[in-house]
């Protein structure tokens, strides 16, 4: 795959307290792009969730700095949290280095395998010692190709239920506006179940966003 998508990781530096709270929140996305709204969002839930107790400010497109300054700021208490992507993951710790070169690890196995021998500080991150680094990975990653046929090959592999298809509309290497004629040279053979996953199923599952009814996609 060429790209990974990387779900907002967010790292509290202070729990929450029964009195009122005010968690400023750095982020390099963009300012009024998808990620943003869903952090927005995310923030008005806290709100409802707390008796608006709990107030979420956030500071999009990188106005405090990069992600290695924003995991400064947590360190000292200027920020309680941050979005990252794995970047900003080594920043903290850099055993995830081990596995952040494309194509080194082709199986869980080994993924498992490389962590239980080179990240010992990782082993308790995700608060369960009996989740393997291969089954976090499968429950709480989902992934996005462009244009990838070996993700394909092996999407079962990977997990067919996180794999989606993506556009990656404007920017050079994006496959619009031939992007439903390419993807459907390349899902020749595959499941319809497979297909309906990679092409709409799974986002709307992840972003919770509802589908119309059944059918939608047969026409009149």
């Amino acid at each position: 795959m060429k790209r990974l998508l990387l779900a907002s990781l967010m790292l509290l530096a202070a729990p929450v307290q029964a009195q009122e709270v005010r968690i400023k929140l750095g982020t390099l996305a963009p300012n009024g792009s998808t990620w943003h709204t869903l952090l927005k969002e995310m923030g008005q839930k806290w709100s409802e969730v707390s008796g608006n107790k709990v107030k979420l400010v956030i500071y999009p497109g990188g106005v405090l700095g990069n992600e290695g300054d924003m995991v400064k700021k947590m360190r000292i208490g200027q920020l309680q949290a941050a979005a990252l992507t794995t970047i900003g993951l080594h920043e903290i710790s850099p055993e995830p280095q081990a596995v952040d070169m494309p194509m080194m690890v082709d199986s869980w196995a080994t993924l498992d395998y490389v962590m239980e021998h080179s990240a010992s500080r990782m082993a308790n991150a995700w608060g369960d010692g009996d989740v393997t680094p291969s089954e976090a990975v499968q429950r709480n990653f989902w992934f996005c190709s462009i244009d990838d046929p070996t993700t394909l090959q092996v999407r079962d592999r990977i997990g067919v239920d996180h794999i989606m298809v993506e556009s990656d509309y404007p920017h050079a290497d994006s496959s619009w506006p031939d992007t439903q004629d390419l993807l459907a040279e390349r899902f020749v053979g595959l499941p319809d179940a497979d297909v309906a996953k990679l092409t709409h199923e799974n986002a709307a599952r992840l972003f919770r966003h509802p589908l119309p009814p059944p059918g939608w996609l047969s026409g009149p």
